[in-house]
């Protein structure tokens, strides 16, 4: 359901990708799951529609190169979260030209 991208020095070009889901706390510790807490923030949330990866990789272009240089925000902290809608909704999966995706983005006022 969410791809979480660390990029906890926020300057480098490479970054830890963790696949997610809703916490069960039990299922994580039966199976040995790595849990990630994620802080509490105000988030910007981009929606993102089409087949993918082209539609995400362009909201989060232009996240990076357009939306955080125009607003009154920065990034609060080095992670983001993508949200993925269940495929299985879709006539075409992921490759449908409705699916749809979001981008969550930890900000705070510069």
């Amino acid at each position: 359901m969410y791809g979480v991208c660390f990029d906890e020095e926020m300057g480098g070009n490479q970054f830890r990708y963790m696949i997610a889901d809703d916490l069960d706390a039990e299922q994580a510790e039966r199976k040995h799951l790595d849990v990630q807490k994620i802080k509490a923030h105000v988030w910007a949330v981009f929606p993102c529609r089409g087949a993918m990866p082209l539609p995400l990789q362009e909201v989060n272009r232009r996240i990076f190169s357009e939306w955080l240089s125009a607003s009154s925000y920065e990034i609060a902290e080095g992670y983001n979260i993508e949200y993925y809608s269940n495929p299985a909704d879709f006539k075409k999966d992921m490759q449908d030209p409705e699916y749809y995706a979001e981008v969550w983005i930890p900000i705070k006022e510069k």
